[in-house]
């Protein structure tokens, strides 16, 4: 068989195929991943239900939680990781574990709404959910059931952003404004953090700690639930603010009027992807945007209002497609229930021509590569 290079990487068409996967048989402790990233110094970190990973290029270390060793992970079941300041933050279902890489030591915390505990339940689940790191590199903390806090350097402890009484509740709904599930920073103003809980967003003052509620009443109740539990955030250059949901598909809220209104899409190909819940939603430029689903992944064109690309997975062949982060070499990488997939541009741009077809069995030799006059 013969491969050929396409001769304009910028002009070659994404096809998000033969990705590099770590699993189980890479040193994985398990393929149920929730989260991949990158470190300053180049180190692979990966959240699963078992532990955090560091992958090098070449192994994998495993940190997990020991029962009997109060200084290992504080919990096994991580659900993310952000790189700050040169260590690595670990949020799990029982905690925050903060990793010296240097050191190789960990510190730890637990969050009420008062702040940091002063001692470390094991048994308590009061853990993070996620992590945003903004523009100053101030790390803000998503908790499934305190809200939003901000990481104080200074004191070593936590700013609870406290959401304002007067916020109009939704009745039925999937959670509380506590639940947060995504944080996002705002395109244009440094002093606004967006936050999407399991009952509406908040719009958080980061200097003045005033914390502003939306939620979108519905006549159909189904409807209302998915659309109110904002699962991703994406802030684009644009302002308008994407809001992805469990299976109601990928809203727009616009922070100068206040609406929330579908996104809008002018055409049907790749548009069923959207009836899935939402894994991810990642800047492409400046006039479109990745949306990773359970059932595969577009990209949305903003100026034309329509899907541009997509690709759907193949769950029983095991074929994954999505854009969950995209690291300063441009590789993408993706958790999936199946381990890690990085789909790099530099594999991307060969194409297999095989010779089967007029060989059968038998070998084919390519002895001359020409390229033609396009």
């Amino acid at each position: 068989m013969i491969a050929c290079l396409c001769t304009a990487c910028a002009q070659a068409q994404f096809r998000f195929n033969q990705p590099i996967k770590l699993t189980e048989e890479n040193g994985l402790p398990t393929n149920t991943t929730r989260q991949v990233k990158l470190d300053d110094n180049g180190f692979v970190w990966i959240a699963t239900n078992e532990g955090v990973c560091r992958f090098d290029g070449q192994t994998v270390k495993t940190y997990q939680h020991d029962p009997k060793d109060s200084a290992s992970l504080i919990g096994s079941q991580v659900n993310a990781i952000a790189s700050c300041n040169n260590e690595i933050w670990i949020g799990t279902t029982n905690g925050i574990s903060v990793l010296d890489p240097t050191t190789q030591k960990f510190r730890h915390y637990q969050i009420t709404e008062k702040g940091k505990t002063n001692s470390i339940q094991r048994n308590q689940s009061n853990g993070a959910q996620i992590f945003y790191k903004d523009k100053h590199n101030d790390l803000w903390i998503g908790t499934r059931t305190y809200g939003v806090f901000r990481y104080d350097k200074k004191t070593d402890n936590f700013i609870h952003f406290e959401p304002a009484h007067d916020i109009p509740p939704i009745f039925p709904f999937l959670g509380t404004y506590n639940n947060i599930l995504s944080i996002e920073g705002h395109i244009s103003n440094d002093s606004i953090i967006w936050a999407g809980s399991s009952g509406g967003l908040l719009e958080i003052n980061k200097f003045t700690a005033r914390v502003k509620g939306y939620s979108f009443p519905q006549k159909n109740t189904d409807y209302m639930i998915s659309m109110n539990a904002m699962r991703r955030l994406y802030h684009h250059s644009n302002g308008l603010l994407y809001a992805g949901s469990w299976n109601a598909g990928v809203h727009v809220f616009d922070p100068a009027n206040k609406t929330f209104t579908p996104l809008p899409v002018g055409n049907d190909d790749g548009k069923q992807l959207l009836r899935d819940a939402v894994y991810a939603i990642v800047k492409n430029n400046d006039t479109s945007f990745w949306v990773t689903t359970t059932g595969g992944v577009l990209l949305y064109n903003t100026i034309q209002n329509k899907i541009t690309f997509f690709k759907q997975n193949n769950q029983s062949k095991e074929e994954f497609y999505g854009v969950e982060y995209v690291d300063r070499f441009n590789r993408i990488w993706l958790s999936t229930i199946r381990g890690v997939l990085c789909f790099n541009p530099l594999v991307q741009q060969f194409s297999t021509y095989p010779f089967n077809h007029l060989y059968g069995d038998k070998w084919g030799y390519a002895f001359y590569i020409e390229p033609d006059e396009n």
